[in-house]
């Protein structure tokens, strides 16, 4: 009986530390095809953090990056120029697939 009682008690302790993951999205970056022209390396930037860095031409999409299902901040940076695309705030929440189009 008394080893019975140690068991549910190591399962009840070992099923709080238990939590649920938190959902995910994938973010794709993509030069936009109208407005820009050829390629370069581009730094690819998610709340502030450069998530990866990839050679891409006008209209090309980048690998996607995984975040949470929540608000981020979205820029990147072309590496040869040091031009900045402007941040910009998405909601992602419920989203589990979003593509940020770069414009030049």
């Amino acid at each position: 009986m008394r080893r019975t009682w140690l068991l549910v008690a190591l399962l009840i302790l070992a099923a709080c530390g238990l939590t649920e993951a938190e959902p995910t999205a994938t973010v794709t970056f993509q030069i936009d095809a109208l407005t820009c022209q050829g390629a370069g390396v581009i730094d690819f930037v998610i709340d502030g953090a450069v998530v990866g860095t990839e050679t891409l031409a006008a209209g090309g999409k980048s690998k996607p990056y995984t975040t949470t299902q929540s608000v981020h901040f979205l820029g990147a940076k072309l590496s040869a120029t040091g031009y900045t695309w402007p941040a910009t705030t998405v909601d992602l929440t419920g989203i589990a697939t979003y593509i940020h189009i770069l414009p030049c």
